[in-house]
């Protein structure tokens, strides 16, 4: 199962494990996953100096902080609530494979 945790005092989204929801290269969930995860990263790259990101993207394992620059905060705010509502719906969609946590 793969835990995914928001923390949006922090502005820290975190996902380990694996979802386990069919082969190595054939899983659609962790492939789900992956990919609004990546997608975050590299919107925040893109960014990166009103951002300002810390990224780990590794199988398994993907921590991406931000610590925005004054007058960025709801725009990274913004682009953390887009990817969470894809890792909602896909933990939704399947529970045995994916779990979240926010506070």
């Amino acid at each position: 199962m793969t835990k995914i945790h928001m923390d949006w005092k922090r502005m820290e989204l975190t996902a380990e494990g694996h979802a386990d929801a069919g082969s190595y290269g054939e899983d659609i969930v962790c492939a789900g996953i992956s990919a609004i995860i990546t997608s975050l990263g590299q919107y925040m790259l893109r960014y990166e100096k009103y951002m300002r990101p810390e990224l780990t993207l590794r199988s398994g394992e993907s921590r991406i902080r931000a610590r925005p620059v004054w007058g960025w905060k709801e725009k990274t705010r913004a682009a953390f609530r887009q990817a969470m509502d894809g890792l909602e719906i896909t933990a939704e969609c399947y529970p045995d494979h994916a779990k979240i946590e926010e506070d």
